[in-house]
C-alpha cells in the first residue's frame, strides 16, 4: 500500500510540474475502415475522414468519407467515393470537399483516377476524371481559394498503370465552378504540390526514380499554365511554401547523394527561381511552414541509417537558414506528417511504426515552436497524419488500424472530477463471466445509473476479479485500440482481488477487458477526467511496464 501511495504522490507531482505544452486526447470517434487522412472545414466545423476501406492496394471496395460534427462529435453522414481514396482538401469558402481516388471507378486500378466533389451542405457528389494515380501522397491535391481552382498531382506509377505514358506525369487543373479540367505536363512522378494564392503560382514536387538523375520542381503559372523547371536533389518528396516571403521548400530524401545517406531541403526563391541547399536529417520527407515565425519544419524518417535512435524534426530558420534538430517519437518510429498551428505556434507529428513485431506507434508529438520542447500525446493505433482546426484549436488524427480518429484539445487539459463510488459493471448479475482468452467491451457512460457524462475522457476505476479458478492476468484499455502487452492485475491462486486503474475512454466512451482465464469482473468508478483547465491534470501514456 505504501508503495502505491508513493507512486501516486510521484505521479501527482509529475502532473503538476509538466510543461504547459501538455495536451490530451479528449475523444475517440469511430469512422470507416482504414482511415488515412482528415480534412476540416473551419467555417462549418465539419470533419471529413477519408476511409481507404482496405489495407491492401488496389482495394476492391470503394472508399468512403465519414462526416463528423466538430461540436457534438456525431456522425453527420457517410459519403461513397472512388476506389482507393488517398487525399482530400476542403474549400471553406464554397463548402466543397475534394477527394482524390487513386483508382477512380476501376477496382483493378488500370484506368485514370478521379476526384469526388462533395457538397458540404447536401453531401451530394460529382465525379471528375483526372490522370493516373491522383493524390497518391498526403499533399497530392491543393487549392487556390482566390481563383477557386483545384490542382491534382497524378503520379503515374508506370507498371501499375499500363496506359500511363512512361517517365512522365501530369497535373490536372479543375475549375471549381464548372468542374472543367485541363492537363499540365509535369516531371517524372509528380507526387506533391503547393499553391501560392497571392502570386497564383503552383509548385509540383517530381520525385523521379531512385538512383536516377536529380528530381525537379515544376513551376506552373496559374493564369497561363506555362511551366518552368527547377532542379532539386535526389528523390524530392514534398514541397511547401511561405507566401509571405515567396520562398519554396522541397525535401530531398537522398539529398545530393544517390546512396541516400543524407537528406537536404532545397530553398527556391519564388521571384528568381534560384536555389540554395540546406542539410537536413536522415531521409527528410514531410514539410510544414509557419509563415508567422518564418520557420520551416521537415520530418526525418530516422536520426541515422540504422534508425537506432529517435528520429528528428529539423527546424529551419527561414531568414538565416540555420537549423535545429528536435528529437521526436521513439527509435524505429518515423514522423508520419508535420502540421503547424500558426495561431498557437505548435507543431504536431504522429509517430508511425511499421516494424514487424513491434507495436504500432500510439502517440502524436507536439513541439512548442518557441522553445522546441516536446510532449507526447496518447492516441490510437498507427496514427499517420494530423489535421488542425486553428479556429477551435483542435487536432484530428486518423488511426489507421483502429478505424477511429483521435480528437486532441489544443488548449484542453483533463481535470479529475470525484463522484460517489458507484458500480458500473458486475458480470455476476448480468452477462455472466468473461470466458478465458476473450475480451468484452463496456460503454461506461451508459451503465449502472452512475451519471458519467459522455464528455469523460478517462475514468478512475476499481477493478475486481471473481475468478472460478486460476487467473493468469486481466488487462483493461480504451476500446478500439490494440490490447496492451501489460496486465492490470492477476490472481494465480484464484482469490478475489481488486486493483485501481485509470483508463482512457475509447470509442463511444467504452473500455475493453481481457482475461486469460474465465472470471467474473466488477467495475466501480470513483471519478472521471473531463476537459478543464483547473487543478490536477491527467496525461495518458501508452501502457508500459516500469
Amino acid at each position: 500500500m505504501r508503495t502505491l501511495l508513493r507512486l501516486l504522490s510521484v505521479l501527482a507531482l509529475a502532473m503538476i510540474s509538466l510543461s504547459a505544452l501538455a495536451q490530451v486526447t479528449t475523444a475517440t470517434l469511430p469512422v470507416g475502415s482504414y482511415p488515412d487522412v482528415v480534412a476540416v472545414n473551419t467555417a462549418t466545423n465539419q470533419i471529413y475522414t477519408v476511409n481507404a476501406q482496405c489495407y491492401t492496394f488496389p482495394c476492391s471496395t470503394q472508399g468512403t468519407v465519414t462526416v463528423t460534427d466538430g461540436v457534438t462529435h456525431n456522425i453527420v453522414g457517410t459519403v461513397n467515393v472512388g476506389y482507393s481514396p488517398a487525399d482530400t482538401i476542403v474549400n471553406p469558402t464554397t463548402n466543397k470537399i475534394y477527394v482524390a481516388n487513386l483508382c477512380g471507378n476501376d477496382a483493378t486500378c488500370q484506368s485514370p483516377g478521379t476526384v469526388t466533389v462533395i457538397d458540404g451542405a447536401t453531401l451530394q457528389t460529382a465525379t471528375v476524371t483526372v490522370g493516373y494515380a491522383p493524390g497518391f501522397s498526403l499533399h497530392g491535391i491543393a487549392i487556390n481559394q482566390t481563383t477557386n481552382t483545384i490542382y491534382v498531382a497524378n503520379e503515374c506509377l508506370g507498371s501499375g498503370w499500363p496506359s500511363c505514358p512512361p517517365g512522365s506525369g501530369t497535373v490536372t487543373v479543375i475549375n471549381g465552378s464548372t468542374l472543367a479540367t485541363q492537363s499540365v505536363t509535369a516531371g517524372r512522378t509528380p507526387i506533391n504540390l503547393a499553391v501560392n494564392s497571392q502570386t497564383n503560382m503552383i509548385y509540383v514536387a517530381n520525385s523521379g526514380t531512385p538512383g536516377g538523375s536529380n528530381s525537379t520542381v515544376t513551376v506552373i503559372n496559374g493564369s497561363t499554365l506555362a511551366t518552368q523547371t527547377v532542379n532539386t536533389g535526389y528523390i524530392t518528396e514534398d514541397v511547401q511554401l511561405d507566401a509571405t516571403t515567396d520562398q519554396i521548400y522541397a525535401s530531398n530524401v537522398c539529398g545530393n547523394d544517390t546512396s541516400c545517406q543524407s537528406g537536404t531541403v532545397t530553398v527556391i526563391d519564388g521571384a528568381t527561381l534560384t536555389t540554395q541547399t540546406i542539410a537536413a536529417g536522415y531521409q527528410p520527407f514531410w514539410l510544414a511552414v509557419n509563415p508567422v515565425t518564418n520557420t520551416i519544419y521537415t520530418a526525418n524518417a530516422c536520426a541515422d541509417s540504422s534508425c537506432s535512435t529517435p528520429p528528428t524534426i529539423t527546424a529551419i530558420n527561414g531568414t538565416t537558414l540555420s537549423t535545429t534538430a528536435v528529437p521526436v517519437c521513439k527509435a524505429a518510429e518515423s514522423p508520419g506528417d508535420v502540421e503547424v498551428n500558426t495561431v498557437t505556434n505548435k507543431i504536431y507529428t504522429p509517430c508511425e511504426d511499421f516494424t514487424k513485431g513491434n507495436p504500432p506507434g500510439q502517440t502524436v508529438f507536439v513541439i512548442d515552436g518557441a522553445t522546441n520542447t516536446t510532449f507526447p500525446i496518447a492516441v490510437g493505433d498507427q496514427p499517420n497524419s494530423s489535421t488542425i482546426n486553428s479556429v477551435t484549436n483542435t487536432i484530428y488524427t486518423p488511426n489507421l488500424l483502429d478505424n477511429t480518429i483521435s480528437v486532441i484539445g489544443g488548449d484542453t487539459k483533463l481535470q479529475l472530477v470525484n463522484v460517489t463510488p458507484c458500480r458500473l459493471v458486475d458480470t455476476r448479475k448480468s452477462g455472466g463471466p468473461i470466458p478465458g482468452g476473450t475480451s468484452e467491451s463496456f460503454t461506461l457512460p451508459q451503465l449502472g445509473g452512475c451519471n458519467i457524462p459522455t464528455t469523460a475522457a478517462a475514468y478512475s476505476l476499481n477493478v475486481t476479479v471473481v475468478p472460478s479458478g486460476q487467473l493468469g492476468y486481466l488487462t483493461i484499455w480504451p476500446t478500439g485500440e490494440f490490447q496492451p502487452v501489460v496486465s492490470t492485475m492477476n490472481s494465480p491462486d484464484g482469490r478475489i482481488k481488486a486493483n485501481a486503474a485509470i483508463v482512457q475512454a475509447g470509442v463511444n466512451g467504452a473500455v475493453s477487458v481481457y482475461v486469460s482465464n474465465t472470471t467474473n469482473v466488477v467495475l466501480d468508478i470513483d471519478g472521471y477526467f473531463a476537459p478543464s483547465g483547473q487543478t490536477l491534470e491527467f496525461y495518458p501514456l501508452t501502457p508500459c511496464r516500469v
